[in-house]
């Protein structure tokens, strides 16, 4: 039995490593893409403060019981805030993250800068899309919101590379 040509190895062996660079990128990039179409689904009436007021109120009052109008007000506003600040962390993470593995030429200021980019567009949009359903409002401190929680997440990011690398350093 005779050994396959040297071109056919060479082919097979090119072919696997594409196979294995889109299954790789589609690992670092779905879950950035993904996440934006979570975000914007958000921004949809089902997510309005009326229909998540009324769970909350809900939830507040079979686990307190009688909840007063002034401090179920406040615990809604802080919940909805911060979940505007912990969904764009999530999402400028994530790009900072694709952007490493499919942009690994660029220096991670770069990275950072990019997926912070892409979060204050994403936000832009989501403020937008909201703008035109009856049951949500548009505003811009909600997009400098998002873009406080995008950019406190790369800030974590850089801190976290940062001791890594000093540690690296004194080893």
């Amino acid at each position: 039995m005779s050994a396959p040509p040297e071109t056919a190895i060479r082919r097979e062996n090119t072919q696997t490593a594409v196979h294995a660079s889109i299954r790789n990128m589609l690992w670092y990039w779905i879950p950035p893409v993904a996440w934006m179409g979570m975000v914007l689904l958000a921004s949809s009436d089902p997510f309005s403060a009326k229909h998540t007021g009324e769970v909350l109120l809900a939830v507040l009052t079979w686990v307190f019981g009688h909840v007063d109008t002034h401090t179920y007000a406040l615990v809604h506003f802080l919940i909805r805030k911060s979940a505007h600040f912990i969904e764009y962390a999530i999402l400028s993470a994530l790009w900072f993250r694709a952007l490493r593995v499919g942009l690994p030429s660029l220096q991670q200021i770069r990275w950072a800068l990019v997926g912070l980019v892409i979060s204050l567009l994403v936000a832009i949009l989501d403020e937008l899309h909201q703008s035109f359903v009856p049951s949500r409002g548009s505003s811009a401190r909600d997009v400098l919101l998002d873009f406080c929680g995008a950019l406190f997440a790369q800030l974590l990011i850089w801190y976290a590379l940062r001791r890594r690398q000093l540690a690296a350093v004194e080893t």
